[in-house]
């Protein structure tokens, strides 16, 4: 079976995953990859394995992002390398200092009759002359493209930076947006070339300007402004007013440590527990790797503050509440203590 007939929706650069195998020796390594790949993965490994001679395993776990990577798994396996595909280093993350991490990004497909419509559409729509572009990795092939389809038609455009977390000029993460904040002085509005609306509106926060959205996969186009973070912004404060509430009351406040590699900041977790303490108020730290609102409430509490992935807290609040949990990010721990103002509320990015 060719590997296109396994991910028909993705380009998966298997040349290059066999060839770091066999440049360097490696005769046992572990495979991570990404849910949406999972399915195909085991005929995936077995070409590998027919094309290298290595012993392959695949890690069966889930997988959320780079910041979630294997390395401490295979090491105590005993593996000589870990390869992790669907996404791109962080390069500021801490990692294993003995195991070497390969990572191959994976790009979706996209049919360049839709993509060129949906441009022109967007070209309607856009009333600002200076263009910011960004994306996530499984778009950022296509940046460069629409640059140069912006500039024709007389736009003129920018790509930011890469930060300490991003690997590509243009790319954003869900934890950060150094890329777009980087040339917001320079542009008037934003293209976001992606699907879902997380990463438009943390790019709004960050620069406070208008994010048009481009679906390179339906053609949509949408737009992200004030309106829609008024509204978010008031979801996220009935949160804050009752985590307020229970604090009142005298409810402890859990303080959530991921151990996921590129998701522990115990230097944050430890300054949250001084300003609780600062305020009076009883607070642990809790270790997790994979938190779930189960986990959370077996231990007793009523609020948690989440250090881990910045998305935890606000995709998934609902199932929390559900349990009669409040799950904050750290940006909301801090309004509710007092020590900063909703009006500058912003996504968590503290890195």
């Amino acid at each position: 079976m060719d590997l296109s007939d396994i991910y028909p929706s993705f380009n998966i650069d298997f040349d290059g995953m066999a060839e770091a195998i066999r440049d360097n020796g490696y005769k046992k390594v572990l495979v991570q990859v990404p849910e949406g790949l999972k399915r195909g993965a085991p005929h995936m490994i077995e070409k590998l394995e027919k094309a290298t001679g290595a012993s392959i395993l695949l890690d069966g776990d889930p997988c959320f992002g780079a910041c979630d990577n294997s390395s401490t798994k295979a090491t105590e396996m005993g593996m000589d390398a870990l390869i992790h595909l669907g996404h791109s280093d962080i390069p500021s993350m801490e990692r294993h200092p003995s195991m070497p991490i390969h990572f191959f990004p994976v790009g979706m497909k996209v049919d360049r009759k839709i993509l060129n419509e949906g441009i022109r559409e967007l070209l309607t729509s856009v009333r600002e002359d200076r263009i910011g572009l960004a994306t996530t990795v499984q778009h950022i092939h296509l940046l460069n493209e629409i640059k140069v389809m912006l500039k024709v038609a007389g736009k003129i455009v920018h790509i930011g930076q890469p930060g300490k977390r991003e690997f590509f000029p243009g790319q954003v993460l869900g934890c950060s947006f150094h890329s777009p904040r980087s040339i917001a002085s320079e542009v008037e509005a934003f293209l976001y070339i992606g699907t879902g609306r997380f990463h438009p509106m943390g790019m709004f926060f960050s620069i406070r300007k208008n994010v048009y959205c481009l679906d390179p996969m339906t053609g949509r186009i949408s737009i992200f402004e004030a309106r829609e973070m008024d509204r978010f912004v008031r979801v996220r404060h009935s949160q804050i007013t009752r985590a307020q509430n229970l604090m009142d009351k005298g409810e402890r406040v859990g303080i959530i440590l991921c151990e996921k590699p590129g998701q522990k900041r115990s230097t944050l977790a430890t300054s949250l527990s001084e300003e609780l303490d600062g305020k009076g108020i009883k607070n642990e730290m809790i270790v997790m790797d994979h938190i779930s609102p189960m986990k959370v409430k077996v231990l007793g509490f009523s609020i948690v503050v989440s250090t881990a992935c910045p998305r935890i807290a606000i995709d998934d609040h609902r199932s929390y509440s559900g349990e009669g949990i409040v799950i904050l990010t750290p940006v909301e721990l801090r309004i509710a203590l007092g020590n900063m103002d909703i009006e500058d509320y912003l996504l968590d990015e503290e890195w």
